[in-house]
């Protein structure tokens, strides 16, 4: 019976608690991400998935996860303890549950593929590989594994001659080649070996986390003053070793210590600014244990004759057996020479933290009193932040906005990033031509005034019909301006929404991704009567750099982003021209007007690419005397577009 309460006093409700969401977790990202589009888990997981597919319905899942694994958790009891075979089995067979419920009582639709990704593989590998990882690397960090190749590997991988992670490997390669010739396909043994790489990492990650340590070793004949120094700024306990050289026979000291990563810099620093000749080893460690490694904070002293000095004894001891500060400082005259080459670090009660508003002698009334005084004048400081005053400029309101701080002027100038334009649907526009050009079906959504300009642009809100004005100092203005000069004035307007392509003549522009050369030509196009454009792998149209260079053009002409493969299907009605070098002489060539055209400009750099060099009806090129290579993109579109428009 004694027996039985010693085995059941390791167990802990919260790990049970933790393995019931790992093996959900872990159902989750096969069940519903891999097994509908027969992507396969690694292990016995995946191996289990195998039979599902080559047995008759009624034998799911589940019960081959239980089956497979098992036996092997048995078999492996003497070599792994009990309490792992028990964490291990129930998260197994919370994972089987689930893997049932999902497959077998919930109401989902498992008509077309997975119920989230459906078809996509590629969505399916990555995050069911992701979420089967998180789930398995739970199940580690909380004393089981969720899947038994892991003890199968340590049961006969000694016994064949392999190490246990080349068996696990060879394992998993076997199962993907064989999954691969029962179902004569490659492409799902491949997702399945993105989906098993992904995990892998998540498992890394849930294990070992972010913050792992890193161990550095250094040689120095000015150690003493080097482990001074880092004592004093990472305090940190220090191990000093007794080494000699082999080619120089000289007797040297080396500083072992531990700190986190982002405490690497600092020691490079502080080793080189005392002896930029002193070898550094860094290299990293995936667990430590004991006193005084933790990475993030010190929770330990040290006693005087264990720290830095002691030869081959790193010895750190905890805060309860360490000596009062008093006995710390008095050393007995029979010290050994070697045992204080640098200063204690210091007793946890004086060590550097951030001052705490509260003290210990303060009673709870007066705390809270204080934690509210602090929030509410962080409430103060956030509503200045964002408080909007109130100007009349030109007989119009508006808004002023004082501070940088301010979540609208902070969403203005978000739209400055492509993610930030895509997310909320918005573009800037600027300057006063750009602005005061915008067609009428283009909604402005807000204007954005300089101070110093308020008054000359404050007839554009009204004009432009803007939803709200803004008033911002000249300073503030020139961080959401892309110029040197800037204008002082800004409209945010709404994307236009996606172009389809019609059968009327077009530009098509290959790669082009200079911001520059792109508004030009969609400018030249506006000129020319061109109203479409398809652009194939540019820059984003929406950038503030194109829309400044084509003059605002950008809200006149339909732009369609698309592919290789949806541009071909787009352009099968027009006769397709490409302007590359070594084609026909434009200016001889004679446009048949039977059908639209669309001419494909490349990029400086690459010119037109193979794809539509190789679908081009006709190459053309511009006559260039004197050795000239060739010409500017924009330019030589241009100078095309009115050739081909102009002369038909």
């Amino acid at each position: 019976m004694q027996k039985f309460k010693t085995f059941f006093s390791q167990f802990r409700a919260r790990d049970f608690v933790m393995l019931t969401l790992a093996g959900i977790i872990n159902a989750t990202g096969v069940t519903v991400f891999l097994a509908p589009l027969r992507l396969f888990d690694s292990g016995l997981s995946g191996t289990a998935y195998l039979f599902n597919q080559l047995t008759p319905d009624w034998l799911g899942l589940w019960f081959f996860l239980l089956v497979l694994n098992f036996p092997f958790y048995l078999f492996g009891l003497k070599k792994m303890g009990a309490k792992f075979v028990c964490c291990s089995l129930y998260a197994i067979g919370i994972y089987s549950l689930f893997s049932f419920l999902y497959q077998s009582v919930f109401p989902i639709d498992w008509s077309a593929g997975s119920p989230i990704v459906q078809e996509d593989k590629l969505l399916a590998a990555i995050f069911g590989g992701l979420i089967s990882g998180i789930g398995s690397g739970m199940t580690i960090r909380y004393g089981g594994a969720i899947d038994g190749v892991e003890v199968m590997a340590v049961m006969f991988a000694k016994k064949i001659g392999m190490t246990v992670g080349t068996f696990i490997m060879a394992y998993n390669v076997l199962l993907y080649s064989v999954s691969a010739i029962i179902f004569k396909s490659w492409d799902i043994p491949l997702y399945s070996v993105l989906a098993y790489a992904v995990g892998l990492k998540a498992v890394d990650f849930i294990v070992d986390g972010l913050d792992k340590g890193k161990a550095a070793w250094i040689v120095s004949s000015e150690h003493e003053k080097i482990a001074a120094e880092l004592s004093k700024e990472l305090i940190r306990g220090i191990t000093v070793l007794e080494a000699t050289g082999y080619y120089s026979g000289e007797n040297r000291k080396i500083l072992y210590v531990v700190v986190n990563r982002f405490e690497i810099a600092k020691l490079k620093s502080i080793v080189k600014s005392i002896d930029h000749k002193a070898f550094v080893a860094i290299y990293e460690i995936s667990d430590t244990m004991g006193v005084n490694v933790r990475f993030k904070q010190n929770n330990y002293d040290t006693q005087k004759s264990g720290g830095v000095g002691a030869k081959l004894k790193g010895l750190f001891v905890p805060k309860r057996h360490a000596k009062p500060v008093d006995e710390a400082v008095a050393e007995p005259a029979d010290a050994p020479s070697d045992a204080a080459l640098v200063p204690p670090l210091r007793p946890r009660c004086v060590r550097r933290r951030r001052a705490s508003p509260f003290k210990r002698s303060e009673s709870r009334p007066i705390r809270e009193r204080t934690k509210r005084k602090m929030r509410k004048s962080s409430t103060r400081t956030r509503k200045k932040n964002d408080a909007c005053g109130v100007v009349n400029k030109g007989g119009k309101t508006m808004k002023e906005i004082a501070s940088a701080t301010n979540e609208t002027f902070k969403r203005i100038k978000s739209l400055k990033t492509k993610a930030a334009r895509k997310q909320l649907g918005l573009m800037l526009a600027e300057g006063e031509r750009t602005v005061a050009d915008l067609p009428d079906e283009c909604a402005v959504r807000m204007l954005v005034l300089a101070k110093s300009q308020a008054d000359r642009f404050a007839h554009l809100a009204e004009s432009k019909g803007a939803a709200e004005t803004i008033v911002v100092p000249d300073k503030l203005f020139e961080s959401l301006s892309d110029t040197v000069t800037p204008s002082g004035v800004i409209a945010v307007v709404a994307t236009p929404p996606p172009a389809r392509v019609t059968a009327a003549d077009c530009v098509v522009l290959d790669g082009v991704s200079d911001p520059g050369n792109f508004g030009t030509i969609v400018r030249t196009c506006a000129a020319c009567g061109i109203e479409q454009i398809v652009a194939v792998g540019c820059t984003d149209f929406t950038s503030p750099k194109v829309v400044r260079a084509s003059m605002g053009c950008v809200f006149r002409t339909r732009i369609a982003e698309c592919g290789i493969d949806e541009a071909a299907i787009a352009l099968a009605g027009h006769a397709v021209y490409a302007l590359d070098m070594g084609g026909e002489n434009i200016f001889r060539f004679k446009r048949p007007d039977d059908k639209p055209f669309a001419l494909v400009v490349g990029s400086e750099a690459h010119g037109v690419s193979p794809f539509f060099r190789a679908r081009a009806d006709k190459t053309l090129s511009l006559p260039m005397a004197n050795g000239v290579e060739s010409l500017n993109a924009a330019i030589a579109a241009s100078v095309a577009l009115y050739e081909l428009v102009c002369r038909v």
